[in-house]
């Protein structure tokens, strides 16, 4: 969670303003997002263990799914 955070500060420097405007659709965002992004990785991770290749921790679910919600916590509280 500690790299998506640094990873969602850095971001501000590029984008300060935030892509969405609705804040319902913000919180949503909090939560969706990650959880998208957790699936997505946990595909990636095992689309590479059947290919015989290593993997990494942000393969599985929940180090991906951390990651992704550090970043977008960060951007919830910080982007304008």
């Amino acid at each position: 969670m500690a790299f998506g955070a640094i990873l969602g500060g850095l971001s501000l420097v590029i984008f300060p303003e935030s892509f969405i405007e609705s804040e319902a659709l913000k919180v949503v965002n909090l939560f969706v997002t990650p959880t998208i992004i957790g699936f997505i990785m946990l595909g990636i991770g095992k689309a590479r263990i059947k290919k015989g290749k290593a993997t990494v921790r942000l393969e599985k679910f929940a180090y991906a799914f951390l990651f992704a919600f550090g970043l977008a916590l960060v951007r919830y509280f910080f982007a304008s």
